[in-house]
């Protein structure tokens, strides 16, 4: 017969193994990053009174001005200088919750709390697991990402729409689907609209895309293809806009070429 003593121990070791599957789970990882990553950020941002000048300000003015005028325009004198995404976005929150700059740092933090999640996602899956939680925690406690929480800038953003094309992209690899490629090029046009310098980054991707296990086939093919088509398509009213206005082709922003100058002169 087995004894008592036996009995229990047997029993403190299914609770522990059910104690580990519980916090070894994906989903508890997942939530107990998202938690934490949300936790700090809260935490860090104290309310804007101000935004002052320079970038913030420019996007603030341009969400008014769809608010008041219904018009993209940056400042009179700059309608095509900065992306359109964040004052959209910025416009939307405004419209929704009211006139206040707190609302905008919340949703700063929400979708930094998401891309928590989605470099765990994207470094597991390439990494395993471990190099995930790893990943995941650093990004967590990055002091640069929360510290740009506090602000009407595009970083946060951009990295946001940058890491969920990333994760659609890996996921395309490994399982390739036309749904997840078409979702994949959207959210790539989202980065877009949002910070031009990831355009530097497409044929890079593309190239990887065709390179992926050393073999380049007509699926391959097909979806580089269509990626490009949605891309292009959803890229074609910004590029129309900006002719009307500017009566040339502007497929980025006007503030590309002083960028560029500053960038590799000051």
């Amino acid at each position: 017969m087995i004894s008592r003593k036996a009995v229990d121990s047997l029993k403190n070791i299914n609770i522990l193994k059910s104690l580990s599957l519980i916090f070894c789970s994906e989903l508890t990882i997942i939530i107990l990053l998202f938690l934490v990553s949300l936790v700090v950020r809260y935490l860090s941002i104290s309310p804007l009174e101000s935004i002052g000048t320079g970038d913030s300000a420019n996007y603030v003015e341009a969400a008014q001005r769809l608010l008041t005028e219904h018009k993209y325009i940056n400042n009179p004198g700059l309608r095509s200088f900065w992306p359109p995404m964040f004052p959209f976005i910025m416009a939307g929150i405004f419209k929704l919750f009211g006139w206040n700059f707190y609302n905008v740092q919340i949703f700063n933090i929400l979708i930094s709390a998401f891309s928590c999640v989605l470099v765990y996602f994207i470094t597991s899956k390439l990494f395993g697991r471990f190099a995930g939680i790893v990943a995941g925690t650093i990004f967590a406690f990055y002091h640069l990402f929360i510290f740009y929480c506090n602000y009407l800038q595009t970083e946060i953003l951009y990295i946001f729409f940058m890491s969920l094309f990333l994760y659609l992209a890996i996921k395309l690899l490994k399982n390739p689907s036309m749904k997840t490629n078409i979702i994949s090029a959207l959210c790539f046009v989202f980065a877009y609209y949002t910070r031009i310098e990831i355009l530097s980054l497409l044929p890079f991707i593309l190239f990887w895309i065709m390179l992926d296990n050393k073999v380049f086939n007509k699926q391959k093919l097909k979806y580089i293809c269509m990626f490009c088509l949605v891309f292009f398509l959803a890229l074609a009213p910004w590029i129309i806009r900006n002719y009307i206005i500017h009566h040339t082709f502007v497929m980025g922003t006007t503030n590309m070429g002083i960028s560029l100058y500053i960038g590799n002169n000051q």
